[in-house]
């Protein structure tokens, strides 16, 4: 591994620079920085990909809103942010559904949408929420408005002092209202399953002792026609409504604002030691409320519970995707028109998220992004190296074995009907001489272009030391039988060789030092010689 790396670095990387790559180190390049950039983009977190970010910043990103019923306030502040979107040039589609809290939240866990509003109190009800989403800021207090019909309650009580002060109490104080909600004449309606007015709702009734024998779950426009219902014993009036909403509710709002007898509803408060055990027994932090200045003064005393609404997003939408969102907010609350329910906290105008902090977080990660290409390029670069290499070093050998086989005389075979076996040399010398001299200049070739393959990045030095000392291997048995030959041929009289040939052979490196200084003795020693054609040298 290290001499891979060490490969890449002293032999890579310098002829990068100078533009002399060899030609398979464009390709790895090219795969190392693709392969790269695409396990990046699989292993870190969208919100913290920048390549996301960039290709969104350039092409501009939709971004999905679940808005809960569109006749809710979460659907009405959607459409108001859609507004300022479209005016700033921005994607943003709201969805609607009759989930409610629940529901947004489950969304936002699958990362199917992008932003949410969601009720504090299931929020915390759902532990693994806290991870898998990114809660931004509380926008506004959900109260819980319990609404009564008035002339339900008058023809129960009969008394109108009572009918303006009615309270929700824990059990052993309001033993009365307690046995009237008990009772199966009172029909009491709150929203429809898996919305976050289902279980405020629940918890309080439990908290005052109070068991509905009949239960009706019904959409917000259903419950509020069903307290406005003319004749009491419709199958669709409703006596009692548990409602959360971000107050002023408008359709709530115009019937409190009437006075006297036009006046169909009320509000019914809820007393603060119920509050105290639900916290307790829940292990929530719900909240104590009034309606003070929120609908009409009668109502201004009234207590009741509220949760916040948090603006949510999906653990994969980015600070500059938050960034995005919270400014459409902080216009929506600037609008003179905007929802008043968005002015109470104000809490998304304390955010900022073109802040030096958020400049930092995305310097972070665009060094993450930096480390992690470059780490997973080294890696990709190494393997692809040493792969390539090994391949090469497969082919240099079968290039090997193949002038070993083909150029290395084999022909050499034993007397027969002699007392002792000796070598039989068949054949014309001249030729064999020749092709061992052929084989010798292919192994230096090939010599040179391994040691440029391995100047230029093409192969590992392991290999290329491994293949070497296989060419220098197979090279000296060359020469050996090249001396041999020469030998057997000068002796035989079957070529013609000077020693200034001789010379030549062996500065060549064709020749060992004692091959050729016994070779010139055998030249120098007086031999009857006969006409012999000479040897060609070959190049």
């Amino acid at each position: 591994m290290l001499d891979i790396i060490w490969t890449i670095i002293s032999k890579y990387v310098p002829r990068l620079v100078n533009g002399e790559l060899g030609k398979e180190r464009p390709i790895i390049l090219i795969i190392s920085i693709v392969a790269a950039l695409v396990i990046y983009d699989q292993i870190v977190d969208i919100k913290d990909n920048v390549l996301r970010q960039t290709f969104h910043q350039f092409t501009g990103e939709e971004y999905l809103f679940q808005a809960g019923s569109r006749t809710g306030t979460y659907y009405a502040i959607g459409e108001k942010l859609r507004t300022f979107a479209d005016e700033d040039e921005q994607s943003l589609k709201l969805i609607g559904n009759d989930g409610g809290s629940n529901k947004i939240l489950g969304k936002l866990l699958q990362n199917s949408y992008s932003f949410g509003i969601v009720q504090e109190d299931i929020l915390a009800k759902a532990e693994i929420s806290k991870k898998a989403v990114r809660v931004i800021a509380p926008l506004y207090d959900e109260r819980l408005h319990v609404l009564y019909r008035i002339d339900k309650w008058k023809k129960i009580l009969g008394n109108d002092s009572e009918i303006k002060n009615l309270v929700l109490t824990t059990e052993a104080i309001n033993v009365k209202l307690t046995k009237l909600f008990a009772t199966s004449k009172v029909r009491i309606a709150s929203s429809p399953p898996r919305t976050g007015s289902v279980p405020i709702a629940t918890q309080v009734l439990e908290m005052c002792g109070i068991t509905p024998k009949v239960p009706v779950y019904k959409s917000f426009d259903s419950t509020f026609e069903g307290l406005l219902k003319t004749d009491l014993d419709q199958k669709a009036a409703v006596d009692v409504a548990f409602i959360v909403a971000g107050a002023p509710v408008a359709k709530i709002e115009d019937e409190l604002k009437k006075q006297g007898s036009e006046r169909k509803i009320g509000l019914i408060s809820i007393d603060s030691e119920v509050l105290q055990k639900l916290n307790l027994v829940t292990g929530l932090n719900y909240r104590l409320s009034r309606f003070v200045n929120i609908y009409h003064s009668d109502f201004d005393n009234v207590t009741t519970i509220s949760s916040r609404a948090m603006l949510l997003a999906s653990n994969n939408i980015s600070d500059i995707g938050i960034g995005k969102m919270t400014e459409l907010i902080k216009k929506e609350i600037a609008s003179t028109n905007g929802i008043p329910t968005l002015k109470e906290l104000d809490f998304i105008n304390r955010l900022n998220f073109s802040s030096s902090r958020t400049a930092s977080k995305q310097l972070g990660a665009w060094g993450l992004f930096v480390l992690s290409i470059a780490f997973i390029f080294v890696v990709l670069s190494v393997f692809l190296t040493w792969a390539i290499s090994s391949y090469k070093r497969v082919n240099y050998s079968q290039e090997i074995t193949k002038i070993y086989r083909e150029k290395l005389p084999s022909h050499i075979k034993l007397t027969e009907n002699e007392p002792i076996p000796k070598p039989f040399i068949e054949g014309n010398q001249q030729a064999v001489i020749t092709e061992i001299v052929q084989g010798i200049s292919e192994l230096l070739k090939l010599a040179i272009t391994l040691r440029e393959d391995y100047d230029s990045g093409g192969i590992i030095m392991t290999h290329q030391r491994h293949l070497l000392d296989n060419i220098y291997f197979i090279k000296k048995i060359f020469k050996t039988h090249l001396g041999q030959r020469m030998n057997h041929a000068i002796l035989k009289q079957e070529i013609q060789i000077t020693k200034e040939d001789l010379s030549d052979y062996y500065t060549a490196g064709y020749l060992f030092a004692y091959d050729h200084n016994a070779l010139k003795k055998l030249l120098a020693s007086p031999v009857k010689k006969k006409p012999i054609p000479k040897v060609n040298l070959v190049e």
